[in-house]
């Protein structure tokens, strides 16, 4: 019996290579990061991972794609060109964020249709015990309104290369988790009537911008997204304000009872943990997303959402939006 521990393979070595490797050596699993930063490879090592500039002459277990959004396709057609030997192939969300590399990636899946199986997607809001809570006091529930918002000042992150979407914007960062929380809350927007449908970009900063999104359906429902990642963001009311805190939460009402759940990272808590808000009573969850989801994938056992064809109809609808984005530009002065 083959003793050896399972091998992962991290391409790219950012804020979330970073927090992977880590997750992955803390279960057992032989850790090789490989980058085209010699910064970043230099960090790798610091850090007490083996490194390596040519990392498909070997086989993995598994193949964890840690890159900017833009290069998930490109990567993935050199692992298949090179005929790297690996069990899975990890990639983050969004899997692709352009229609030509939809393209490609069906033309790797008509070459080698084995890789439908191989392919999973990380997308680590599935594994969300705050949102699996949320979702079971729904049940037989009548909701009439839910409010998600995700925004965060992320400007000093642009400033370094850090979460940016070259294609998509504001659409590529944090709306693939909203996507995945509404799925888990049984909340279908694709029968829904987009009434708003907004990308606020800053005139003088283009990279500095935000969205909202407005759904409803024929019984009144309502489903609004909130998403800015620059130094402002614009209230209910239309008005700029800065944006001065991390806020992740999901708001929910219906005839009789008023949810909110407060996402890590709480603005009053130690990261991973989470605050479900059911009317008067407070309620805290530990919620390791990230590594619950990587637990997964060692006992491949994943959620229907991170399998790759879930993945595909979830990219196709974030460029759908971003296609009939209407863009609103403002004047927002630095402080």
């Amino acid at each position: 019996m083959n003793q050896l521990a399972p091998s992962v393979l991290i391409m790219g070595y950012g804020k979330i290579g970073k927090m992977k490797a880590n997750i992955w050596k803390n279960f057992g699993v032989h850790v090789i990061v490989s980058d085209i930063s010699e910064n970043q490879i230099q960090q790798a090592q610091i850090d007490g991972f083996q490194v390596s500039t040519n990392p498909f002459h070997i086989g993995y277990d598994f193949v964890d794609v840690c890159t900017p959004s833009n290069t998930h396709i490109e990567i993935l057609k050199q692992i298949v060109r090179k005929k790297v030997r690996c069990k899975r192939v990890v990639i983050e969300k969004p899997l692709f964020n352009t229609m030509q590399d939809k393209k490609v990636l069906y033309q790797l899946l008509d070459n080698d249709p084995s890789l439908y199986e191989k392919i999973i997607v990380n997308e680590q809001y599935y594994r969300s015990k705050t949102i699996e809570r949320l979702q079971q006091l729904l049940l037989n529930k009548k909701v009439t309104h839910i409010e998600i918002t995700m925004s965060k000042n992320r400007k000093t992150d642009i400033e370094h290369g850090r979460f940016v979407d070259s294609s998509l914007g504001a659409f590529g960062i944090e709306l693939p988790h909203i996507l995945a929380i509404l799925e888990m809350l049984d909340t279908s927007i694709e029968k829904m009537q987009v009434i708003k449908n907004i990308l606020y970009m800053d005139s003088n900063d283009a990279n500095n911008q935000g969205i909202r999104i407005e759904y409803i359906d024929n019984k009144g429902t309502t489903v609004v997204i909130n998403s800015f990642l620059g130094n402002f963001k614009v209230s209910p009311q239309n008005q700029i304000v800065d944006n001065t805190i991390t806020d992740r939460h999901v708001f929910i009402e219906g005839q009789d009872f008023t949810y909110k759940a407060i996402l890590d990272p709480h603005p009053s808590s130690e990261r991973l943990f989470a605050e479900l808000k059911l009317d008067n009573k407070s309620i805290w969850i530990r919620d390791d997303m990230l590594t619950e989801n990587i637990s997964d994938m060692i006992r491949n056992k994943m959620v229907t959402g991170c399998k790759l064809e879930s993945a595909i109809g979830q990219s196709e609808q974030i460029i759908s939006l971003f296609n009939d984005v209407q863009i609103i530009k403002i004047m927002k002065e630095d402080d």
